[in-house]
Order: structure tokens, then sequence, then C-alpha cells
């Protein structure tokens, strides 16, 4: 292997604080003790299609369903689908996961494993 300790132990230190500074978890500021017209209203076809034309056509989220999918439904699939989020964001709870959000960063300069 190349390189010194010293090099590694410096690459390592780099890596951790790198890793620190970039998955903190922050909560998001939301205040539902005040009636608020803009959290409180239906998602509109608009809305749903504008946000499905800006989905990259990277791998699934936690729903294991790729954006390709969604980019091909038709109008009648798009207000099912539409229906269920304004279902959900009337009567059900929002989940815990939701009141923070993790900000992931593209590849790790000193993958850490292997060292």
């Amino acid at each position: 292997m190349s390189g010194n300790v010293t090099d590694v132990i410096k690459s390592n230190l780099f890596a951790d604080y790198f890793s620190a500074q970039n998955f903190r978890s922050e909560p998001i500021p939301l205040d539902y003790s005040i009636e608020n017209k803009f959290l409180n209203k239906n998602i509109e076809l608009w809305e749903l299609r504008k946000s499905i034309q800006k989905m990259r056509n990277t791998t699934p989220g936690a729903d294991n369903i790729p954006a390709a999918w969604f980019k091909k439904l038709e109008g009648s699939s798009l207000l099912v689908i539409l229906h269920l989020f304004n279902q959900q964001l009337s009567f059900s709870p929002i989940p815990k996961s939701s009141y923070s959000l993790i900000v992931d960063y593209y590849g790790d300069p000193w993958p850490r494993s292997g060292l």
C-alpha cells in the first residue's frame, strides 16, 4: 500500500469530519398550532404532473417504484394517485420520520472500508 500512516490518519480525520457535517439531521420547523391554508389544501393535478416531470430516472425510492413508472401513467391513473395522496394528507398522521431531513452527498472521496 503506497502512502504512509500519517496520510491515512489525515484522510480518515477529514472523511469523518466531512461525514459529520453532511449527515446532521435538522428538524423541519413546522407550526401546526395555527391554521395554515397552504399546508391544509389538497394537491392539484397540475402539481402532481409537475412533480412527476421533475423526477429523475434514478434508483427507486422507499416505495421501490421507479420514476419512469410514474412518468408513463395516463390521466385516469394519475387521478387515482392524486386521490390517494389527498386522502393520506387529510386523514393520516404525519410520520415522525417527516420531522427531520438527511441530505446525502454524491460519492465518498475516501472510502473507509479496507483501510
